[in-house]
This record gives C-alpha cells, structure tokens and sequence, in this order.
C-alpha cells in the first residue's frame, strides 16, 4: 500500500503503520511544537518552529465546524521583522486578547493581537548586572499566573527561569533553575513553579576566543574527556580558558 495523507480517514504512514485520527483533524503550519489553549477553551495558538517559516497559528472558533484558521506571519518564509524565532512557549491572556510567544534564540518574547493576529512587539529578556549577563538567551517554554499579571520562562542557555510582570513589561526575578530547563508548570495554587530539565552539564563560554577568528582562536579538538577531573574543573591553555561542565551525577 502506497503512502497517502486522508485528513479524514486512515493515513497511510511510510512505514506502513495506519493513523486514524480521533476527533477533528485541523491543518497549520509545518512543525508545531507548542501548543495552548484560552481560558475559555475557544481559541488554540501553535507555536511553529524548526524549518520556515518560523510562526504561529491560531485557530478560532475551534470546536465548531469550520474553526477560524491563520498563520501569522503568513507565506512560507521566516519574517525577521515580525517573528525572527520561535520555540515552544505561548501564553495567552485572560481576556483572550494577547497571546505570548516564546522567541527562542532572540531571547525576546513576542507580543500578537489574538483577535487580528497583528504584531505588538516584545518583551527584551536581556538583563545585566555585575554578576550575570543574559544578554543571549534561548526562551522556551512559558506560563502565565493564574491572575494574568505575571509570566514565567525558561531560558535554556542561561538555566533561569525569568519572572515577568506584563502590566510594565519588565523583569522581575531572574531564577537559576538546573540544567537545560525544558518545561515549566504553576501549581493550582500559584505559589510553587516547577521546572522540567533535560540537559547534564553546565556550558559555559569559552575565554580567550575571538568571534571574529573562530577558525584560528577556537579548540581544534575536546579539551577534556567524559566525567574526567578536567571536564568537571576545566582547563587552562595558554590562550584559551574552559569552564569545566560539572559533575555528571549534579543534582
């Protein structure tokens, strides 16, 4: 049997396998990674990221029979000027106006009309003090507080999770969390914030590169073993300075 997409019956996988879906089947933009729900259950927003274009989806009206569907922004390329990244993280607001969307890799989180799908800008996760610099970071996954007024996000390059309060669009907290943080949840209560992490070692940057010579600067092969005593401490070349990556086992 040969390979066959029926968006209303049985597809036909490449490996032969059958899928029949249970329920509506409803079509959006190519790699949906996240996925929320509004409050009130009648609008769902897809976060779409991986190859172009990077975007969202929202699908209105989506437990009628011809729900409301747009891709924002639309066309099958990347719009630097509205959504330059895109990863898992959406948000939306109580009064089903604003949807949040996590921007990965430009550390910002986007601000979009629910109703129109318009572009409102965003929300610079960049913050900077004499210990921490965060002026790179990979926002993912996010939550909003059950009042509306406080959104928490995880930023995976950097191990924290940031607190932000929406009315002033501003930072409040930066938490460090563990390794890679990849998911986040409130309890019902919204007084405990819990953090899923995948990742085992603690990157760090590199001292002593230049960025404008990577080829001449940077290591030309692993400076340290597997859950060596230098892949643990680092090491010191005499050009170059690498943070060590922890204990395997770290909590």
């Amino acid at each position: 049997m040969y390979v066959e997409i029926n968006k209303e019956a049985k597809t036909v996988l490449p490996n032969g396998r059958f899928i029949t879906p249970a329920g509506k089947t409803h079509e959006v933009a190519p790699h949906p990674y996240g996925l929320i729900l509004s409050p009130d259950g009648r609008i769902a927003v897809t976060s779409n990221s991986g190859t172009n274009p990077l975007s969202i989806s929202i699908l209105r009206d989506i437990t009628s029979e011809n729900p409301e569907i747009q891709q924002v922004p639309p066309g099958s390329s990347t719009d630097e000027g509205v959504l330059a990244s895109v990863f898992m993280g959406l948000a939306i607001s109580n009064d089903n106006s604003t949807v949040y969307v996590a921007g990965g890799q430009e550390n910002k989180i986007f601000i979009f009309d629910l109703i129109t799908g318009a572009a409102n800008g965003y929300i610079d996760c960049t913050y900077i003090d004499s210990d921490n610099d965060y002026s790179h970071g990979y926002i993912g996954d996010m939550v909003l507080s059950k009042d509306g007024f406080t959104l928490y996000a995880v930023d995976q390059i950097n191990f924290r999770m940031v607190i932000i309060d929406l009315q002033s669009e501003r930072i409040l907290h930066n938490v460090p969390v563990g390794r890679y943080p990849f998911g986040i949840t409130l309890s019902p209560d919204n007084k405990k914030a819990y953090v899923a992490n995948v990742g085992m070692f603690a990157y760090q940057k590199i001292k002593g590169v230049d960025p404008k010579n990577m080829k001449d600067t940077g290591l030309k092969f692993p400076p340290f073993g597997y859950d060596t005593k230098e892949a643990k401490e680092g090491i010191k070349t005499d050009s170059l300075e690498i943070p060590g990556l922890g204990d395997v086992n770290a909590p």
